[in-house]
C-alpha cells in the first residue's frame, strides 16, 4: 500500500469490519446471556461430539503445519507440469516473503499462556453463572438483553461514545445534510423539465464515453 493512502484506509476499515464480524460469531457462541428457555439444554452425546473433535484436530494440525497438505499438492503440480510452490512444514517460502505457521501458533499460545498466568496468579477468580456475566465493560444480568440482535456493541460504544457524539455525530449530520440538499436539488431539476430529455442526454453521454 506504499503510495496508496486510499487503499491503506480501505484495507484498515475492511480489517476492522472483518474483526467485528468474527467477534460477532464468537459472541453468539460463547458470550452473551443464556436465555431462560435454554437453561435445561444438555450436551449432545459423544457420538456427535467425537466427529467434531476429530475434524477440529485435523483442522488445527493442518493449519499449524500446512506442509503436510502442501506436499501432496506439490506432487500433483509436478505431475501436471505446474510450478511447485516452495514450502516447508510450517508454510510457504517465496521471494517476497515467507510464512511459518508453527511460529505463529507458538506465539499465539505463548500469549495465551502469559494471559493465563496473569489471570490465575491474582487469586481473585470466581465462577460466574451464564445468567450473571460480564462483557464489554458492563456487568450483565438475566434482565439485560444482550445478544446478537439487541444491544450488541455496548462495550464498544462505551469506549468511543464521547468521540462518536462530538466528532462522528457531527460528520454524520453534515453528510446527511449535504446529501439531502443534493437530492432535493436533483429532484427539483428533474421535475422542472421533461424527464425524457435527461434520460436521452444521459444515454448519449454514456454511449459517447464508451465509444471514446
Amino acid at each position: 500500500t506504499e503510495g496508496m493512502p486510499v487503499l491503506f484506509i480501505v484495507s484498515v476499515l475492511g480489517t476492522l469490519g472483518t474483526i467485528l464480524v468474527a467477534y460477532k460469531l464468537i459472541h453468539n457462541i460463547f458470550l452473551g446471556q443464556l436465555r431462560l428457555e435454554h437453561q435445561q439444554v444438555r450436551e449432545v452425546p459423544w457420538s456427535m461430539v467425537l466427529p467434531m473433535l476429530i475434524l477440529s484436530v485435523i483442522v488445527f494440525i493442518t493449519g499449524m503445519m500446512p506442509g503436510l497438505v502442501l506436499e501432496p499438492v506439490a506432487a500433483v503440480q509436478t505431475a501436471v507440469g505446474l510450478p511447485v510452490v516452495n514450502h516447508t512444514l510450517g508454510g510457504v517460502e517465496m521471494a517476497s516473503g515467507s510464512l511459518d505457521m508453527i511460529w505463529v501458533t507458538a506465539i499465539l499460545f505463548g500469549g495465551f499462556g502469559v494471559g493465563a498466568v496473569l489471570f490465575y496468579s491474582t487469586g481473585r477468580t470466581q465462577h460466574i453463572q451464564q445468567l450473571d456475566n460480564y462483557a464489554g465493560g458492563h456487568f450483565l444480568t438475566s434482565e439485560t438483553r444482550y445478544q446478537y440482535s439487541d444491544n450488541f456493541y455496548p462495550g464498544l460504544m462505551r469506549v468511543i461514545g464521547p468521540l462518536y457524539r462530538y466528532s462522528f455525530k457531527w460528520l454524520e449530520d453534515s453528510i446527511n445534510s449535504v446529501t439531502g440538499l443534493l437530492s432535493d436539488g436533483v429532484r427539483t431539476l428533474y421535475a422542472s423539465a421533461q424527464p425524457a430529455f435527461y434520460l436521452l442526454a444521459a444515454a448519449v453521454l454514456a454511449m459517447a464515453w464508451i465509444l471514446l
